[in-house]
């Protein structure tokens, strides 16, 4: 089984979590709020288990039978203007993957760097602020998700972290813009597709739904044909 699947985080704690709240994720009510918890400078959060906005339960593993390949990741830093200490109205925030404990997108030595700046990746990039669109540009290598998709394998644990160098203070959002949020989009195979793309890993070809799809219909040839040079039993002759 082939699904794609999209999760959203948003850093936003309703003030009225009854009716503040649309299939599980917080979302603004103007009349009212929505509080917007501090992020700590300089410390990379799990937008799936992190404490902040809108959680999971566990953290993201796949179990024996799972493979998913993350195409696409998105951020975007809405720290509300005018606060002090609460940016500037620029993209200056970051995302990233992490699969077990290797962080993607890290400098050449090893070192730690914060990932792909959401002034690259904007999620959504139509998104404004009060004084229109500012510093987001999305990068023609990252218009239809990650130039290199990366692969999450059976039993693996993995996350998408946000990461603010300046931290941000707590502060009330009365429009979406002044949100922080993150996304990302993957591919999550399963049962005998899940079989197919290990080999098609082992072989050295690209794992996507069209390579996926043209092995299993290799499969289906070959089976075909070993079916027709197969002689047909006729059974036990019976003598009279």
């Amino acid at each position: 089984m082939i699904r794609r699947q999209a999760y959203e985080w948003r850093n936003v704690v309703p003030a009225n979590e009854t009716s503040n709240y649309v299939l599980g994720h917080p979302i603004i009510n103007p009349s009212v709020g929505s509080r917007c918890p501090a992020i700590p400078a300089r410390v990379p959060i799990d937008i799936f288990t992190g404490g902040y906005g809108n959680n999971l339960d566990k953290t993201a593993d796949l179990r024996a039978t799972q493979f998913i390949i993350i195409d696409s990741i998105a951020g975007w830093d809405g720290t509300k203007q005018g606060i002090p200490g609460g940016g500037n109205g620029k993209q200056s925030a970051f995302v990233a993957i992490r699969v077990e404990t290797t962080r993607y997108f890290v400098n050449p030595d090893g070192t730690f760097q914060p990932g792909l700046p959401t002034s690259a990746v904007p999620f959504p990039d139509t998104l404004g602020t009060a004084s229109g669109i500012q510093s987001v540009f999305t990068f023609g290598d990252f218009k239809d998700g990650l130039p290199t998709p990366i692969y999450i394998l059976p039993g693996q644990t993995w996350g998408i972290e946000f990461y603010l160098p300046d931290g941000s203070p707590a502060y009330t959002a009365e429009n979406d813009y002044e949100i922080h949020r993150a996304f990302v989009k993957y591919l999550l195979l399963e049962d005998v597709d899940m079989v197919i793309a290990m080999q098609l890993l082992k072989d050295g070809i690209p794992v996507t739904v069209e390579n996926i799809n043209q092995y299993r219909r290799s499969l289906i040839r070959q089976q075909l044909y070993l079916d027709s040079i197969t002689p047909i039993s006729k059974g036990t002759r019976r003598l009279s």
